[in-house]
């Protein structure tokens, strides 16, 4: 049933996109009010993302008692910030072209791959590793008894097992987050954000296996 209810709200989600009324209005919103509308996103589809998650290192499905409405407060604001480093990324790697910083040996779509390849390499390689570290710390705040309260930066980081983080969460940017960012920015600019909004799906998933990695190495 757990199951069945994610997939029904996923679809909710798709049918929004892919039925030619909601898609308009929903370009619309997008254009006119861009981080209310990244916000949104995220706040809904990574925190879809974050019950999969914990379907994953749980084995089962569990919304009570997991600080959901906190976790999609985090979600909201990376929404934002993503709804603002897409064009920054976008623009800067433009301007290096335009620029002759780098030399574009191709033209048509390879072009435009190129360009969009490196916009994705650029900034998962410096932004996506603050994201994650971001997303890794609060999500281990909230677990251990939520945001609003007295906590320790230095205590969160020291106690957060960095051999799984470098080696699951970190390790996808480049198998999986550079190759498949570049697919986002070969999208038009309107699709960008709530295509990456889905992904937090497939970062839940990566996320709950990490975890499950780290609870299995505690109880070991």
């Amino acid at each position: 049933m757990g199951f069945l209810l994610w997939f029904l709200s996923l679809a909710a989600v798709l049918f929004i996109l892919f039925f030619p009324v909601t898609r308009e209005g929903f370009k619309e919103l997008t254009t006119a009010y861009p981080f209310i509308m990244g916000a949104v996103k995220f706040a809904l589809l990574g925190s879809m993302g974050d019950i999969l998650s914990h379907r994953i290192a749980l084995g089962k499905w569990k919304l009570k008692n997991t600080g959901l409405v906190q976790k999609a407060c985090v979600w909201a604001f990376i929404g934002v910030t993503i709804t603002a480093v897409f064009p920054i990324f976008t623009g800067g790697t433009a301007y290096l072209f335009e620029h002759g910083y780098i030399q574009q040996p191709f033209s048509g779509f390879y072009a435009a791959l190129l360009i969009a390849f490196l916009t994705s390499v650029f900034m998962n390689l410096t932004y996506a590793p603050v994201l994650m570290t971001f997303h890794k710390v609060t999500d281990t705040v909230i677990s251990n008894g939520g945001l609003f309260r007295r906590w320790s930066l230095r205590h969160v980081m020291t106690n957060i097992d960095w051999s799984i983080m470098l080696r699951i969460p970190l390790f996808a940017i480049l198998w999986f987050w550079i190759p498949v960012q570049t697919i986002t920015f070969m999208m038009p600019p309107v699709y960008r954000v709530v295509f990456a909004a889905l992904l937090a799906i497939i970062l839940g998933f990566i996320l709950g296996f990490a975890s499950k990695k780290s609870l299995q190495t505690a109880q070991s």
